[in-house]
């Protein structure tokens, strides 16, 4: 896609015509690669509106979620829609979303104490624990769902959770332990840090007392420590309560700078660092290196995404191309100088950042994202293309979809002793033909299209998505 095409892209974030159980798909070029069995599930925003009207904002749809199931080189999928806790009620249509305050005075007041206040869409990523599936929405608690039927089975806060679950846990790769974060809004702002065994009870790690910013959407985890990247937006409490959204609540303030929340995997005390402003939003990886830790992920230097997100769905028309694209962006922490530099190590814009999963935690290599195929300063519309970055030969390889594709977060299913051997999926949309379909990719440097699936219908642009391989 194109600079200046946002409304084409736009039809990508259509709602489903349908729900339905497990359907054969065919392949339309290709064929799928031997070895491939398991499950890929993916969720992203795909109910739009209520008896109220339209989500004011593309974040605020209920969750839609896909399960592929890949083996004998035969595929299937399943699509079902979230039912959210309260779905259904009178009072559901009253509650907050990211573009919607919360109807009535007293519902704004309660909701910094009281998370029902706000809609638990569960619709941004996924997390398997122990043969269980949760949809996860940073803001609540995890949505568990059932693995075989996607049918939502209930909101939890599994007997630890203090007030909210983040959107992305990541693996402790010594322990096979799930490390997530989870916040608690103003005025006694602060980040609760959970662990979840692969055996055994959860268990809340540590507390740590923070500012009034907004949430961090990402952490990161190393082999010994946890990073939480808060980037200086602040939330607007008086406007909440004044009843303005909370998408129209948040403060950019640069000169807050950065904050770096670094804590001991397992809980100990807090290092909070400063550093340079940035949006950081999703992290590649993170790894110990001498007495420094490397965190990769994506960083802009400013919030102009925010605004496009939050704009992109419903004011398309006035919306200007996003000036500040994301980039993959290395934070080096030295705890003994007490210093976080930051550096970018790509010009490429870019998003959705995967690595190997083998090397979790690791030092790495390789880095697949999400970009776009013509490098520009400023960009109107959702990526059409995966990119590759090759860190030790600081080289950028490309697989550009073609004009009026959307492609969605590249999930790598690893296929080979050597980091980077594998596959990519991608569940993409066409707005030429206004179809879906799923994209295998040969992973490497020179990334190919092994097999095309078109779905049986269009289905709304997903986020973050999870490979279960067959036991």
């Amino acid at each position: 896609m194109r600079a200046g095409q946002t409304a084409l892209g736009l039809n990508c974030l259509r709602e489903p015509e349908r729900e339905h159980g497990f359907e054969p798909l065919s392949v339309s070029q290709g064929q799928i690669p031997d070895g491939l069995d398991g499950m890929l599930y993916r969720v992203g925003p795909g109910r739009f509106a209520d008896r109220v009207g339209a989500y004011p904002h593309w974040f605020d749809g209920e969750g839609l979620l896909t399960a592929l199931q890949l083996g004998n080189g035969q595929a299937e999928l399943a699509c079902r829609m979230v039912r959210p806790r309260g779905h259904g009620q009178p009072d559901y249509a009253l509650r907050g979303r990211m573009g919607r305050a919360p109807q009535g005075f007293l519902r704004r007041l309660q909701s910094f104490a009281d998370r029902q206040a706000y809609v638990n869409v569960a619709n941004t990523a996924l997390m398997q624990w122990q043969d269980r599936l949760f949809a996860l929405f940073e803001a609540s608690l995890p949505t568990e769902i059932d693995p075989n039927t996607l049918e939502t089975l209930s909101e939890t806060d599994l007997n630890v959770i203090v007030r909210s679950f983040g959107a992305h846990p990541h693996v402790h790769g010594p322990s096979d332990t799930i490390i997530n974060q989870g916040f608690r809004p103003p005025p006694k702002a602060g980040i609760d840090y959970y662990a979840l065994p692969p055996a055994g009870l959860p268990q809340r790690t540590h507390y740590v007392p923070i500012s009034g910013r907004f949430p961090a959407h990402d952490l990161a985890v190393t082999e010994s420590k946890i990073v939480t990247v808060l980037s200086p937006i602040y939330i607007d409490v008086k406007g909440i309560i004044a009843g303005r959204a909370i998408a129209d609540c948040l403060e950019w303030r640069p000169e807050a700078q950065t904050e770096c929340v670094v804590t001991p995997v397992g809980g100990g005390d807090a290092v909070i660092l400063k550093t340079d402003p940035m949006l950081y939003s999703h992290t590649a990886n993170a790894y110990d290196a001498d007495d420094s830790t490397i965190v990769q992920g994506v960083a802009a230097p400013d919030a102009s995404l925010v605004d496009w997100t939050a704009r992109v769905k419903y004011d398309a028309g006035n919306l200007e191309p996003l000036p500040s694209p994301g980039r993959l962006t290395e934070l080096k922490i030295d705890m003994g100088a007490r210093k976080a530099e930051v550096e970018t190590l790509f010009d490429t814009p870019m998003e959705f950042p995967t690595v190997d999963p083998r090397w979790s935690g690791k030092r790495h290599r390789v880095v697949y994202a999400t970009g776009y195929q013509q490098d520009a300063t400023a960009y109107a519309d959702f990526s059409d293309s995966i990119v590759r970055f090759d860190l030790e030969r600081g080289q950028v390889d490309k697989l550009d979809f073609g004009e009026g594709h959307v492609v969605s977060e590249p999930i790598f299913l690893p296929d080979g002793p050597q980091e980077g051997e594998g596959w990519l999926l991608c569940q993409n949309y066409d707005a030429n033909a206004d179809e879906s379909y799923i994209a295998i990719v040969r992973a490497g440097s020179e990334m190919d299209v092994v097999a095309l699936l078109p779905l049986p219908q269009r289905l709304p642009m997903s986020l973050h998505g999870l490979w279960v391989p067959q036991p």
